[in-house]
């Protein structure tokens, strides 16, 4: 079952504790499964696209759950805990697993169970790396579009994620970096930002 636009922004708006954050949360969402659609349509890619769409649009629907009842946000490493939060939000809606996974698998660019201990990740120690091609899709699509700082939306362009993710990682980081780039491909961002009006860093 994939679930339908109408039905995937009713969860968010369930679970959204208001409206500001329910717009900048879903757009970003929707914007990732636009960029994710692209690639797949641009560059023909073998994947499932109507679950690729549909996961990148419900990738970040456990970044509601890192507000508490005043409207304060958890900082710093705890904001990962949103992939976890996401991944029981969608299981508890009845969500099939594929898209609890696809919550579960797009922090970072793949963290395994070392890196959660080396990092001190405020997570369980497990993997948490993507296992199929539209889990790597979504986790990849995901990383041209944030939140920044919960005041804007901004695009993030292919060299800016590079140096943010070197600079952060190392060098072992942009390596992975560069083979989802293979994979996939790049974005062209300019006509999504246009139509978003929004700035590409």
């Amino acid at each position: 079952m994939t679930p339908t636009f109408e039905q995937i922004e009713v969860i968010h708006k369930t679970h959204a504790p208001s409206e500001f954050l329910f717009g900048l949360v879903f757009t970003h969402c929707q914007i990732v499964a636009e960029i994710a659609q692209q690639l797949i349509e641009v560059n023909d890619l073998k994947v499932n696209k109507d679950f690729v769409v549909a996961a990148c649009r419900l990738h970040d629907v456990g970044y509601y759950l890192l507000f508490d009842g005043r409207g304060v946000i958890k900082r710093g490493k705890a904001q990962i805990q949103h992939a976890i939060a996401g991944a029981a939000t969608l299981r508890a809606e009845g969500l099939p697993e594929e898209y609890c996974n696809a919550c579960l698998h797009h922090i970072g660019l793949g963290l395994s169970a070392e890196d959660v201990v080396s990092q001190e990740l405020p997570i369980p120690e497990k993997d948490y790396r993507p296992t199929t091609a539209e889990e790597r899709l979504v986790m990849y699509a995901d990383k041209f579009h944030s939140k920044e700082k919960l005041s804007h939306l901004v695009f993030n362009s292919y060299e800016w994620y590079e140096n943010f993710v070197t600079e952060k990682f190392g060098q072992h980081n942009a390596q992975k970096w560069h083979d989802l780039a293979q994979e996939f491909g790049k974005p062209n961002l300019e006509i999504l930002a246009k139509k978003y009006n929004q700035e590409i860093r």
